[in-house]
């Protein structure tokens, strides 16, 4: 008897957690926040939601700003375990990176970037001043680590988002070395309807070394920059 009222409280303390990372929260405009569990969704209409108190209550689209579901988006439904993308900005002009989704918390990224420079030397003699201007290229092997950290879905536009920390170093070979480290935010998107494209932005501060120019090895620079990166990712 007591093994059976031991079982019976284990499995009311287990569902009671269960269902409490299963709960939603719905951010009416009126500024109301509603929390309960999500039972019917309309699209493009209305959901209703049965609260904690056991109400059945129904809101149209028109009244709600978002829905903020505690519940963990599995990344295997919304993407993979593998992408592949096109990033503009970032550790150069455009690049190529790939990423390895090893859990839905955290992603591993490495890609291949083109990043020109525009230098000018400026020399002088006894008669005149020289400026002689130089278009270099350097190939960046940049990546690092996505850590997710939250997540919600936009009901008007039909979106899960995720938030999180990106930190990304590499470095560059061709005419000109260079070596960056970058921390910031991150933001991606999936359309809920579309679960194997995503968008990503992200967005921070980053340290930029350059040297070993091919016109002159005595030319050295060190930067604080913002840095920032717009990708669109396909997953498998």
């Amino acid at each position: 008897m007591r093994k059976i009222l031991l079982f019976l409280i284990i499995l009311l303390i287990t569902s009671g957690a269960f269902s409490q990372n299963k709960k939603d929260f719905v951010y009416l405009k009126n500024g109301s926040v509603i929390i309960g569990t999500i039972i019917q969704e309309v699209q493009y209409d209305q959901i209703i939601i049965r609260t904690d108190e056991g109400y059945l209550l129904s809101f149209k689209y028109a009244e709600i700003e978002k829905v903020l579901q505690t519940e963990d988006i599995n990344l295997d439904q919304y993407g993979g375990n593998f992408s592949y993308g096109v990033a503009l900005g970032g550790a150069g002009v455009i690049g190529v990176p790939i990423r390895l989704h090893l859990s839905t918390k955290s992603a591993f990224e490495i890609g291949a970037y083109y990043r020109p420079a525009f230098v000018k030397i400026t020399e002088e003699d006894w008669y005149d001043t020289y400026t002689d201007s130089y278009y270099l290229h350097s190939c960046v092997i940049f990546g690092g680590w996505n850590f997710y950290l939250g997540k919600y879905f936009k009901i008007k536009k039909q979106k899960i988002k995720l938030n999180g920390i990106a930190i990304k170093g590499g470095f560059g070979f061709g005419d000109y070395s260079t070596y960056l480290l970058t921390t910031g935010w991150i933001h991606e998107s999936f359309k809920k309807r579309n679960t194997n494209h995503s968008f990503s932005l992200e967005l921070g501060p980053g340290l930029v070394f350059t040297d070993n120019y091919s016109i002159d090895n005595n030319i050295s620079t060190a930067s604080v920059a913002i840095y920032w990166k717009a990708q669109w990712n396909w997953h498998n």
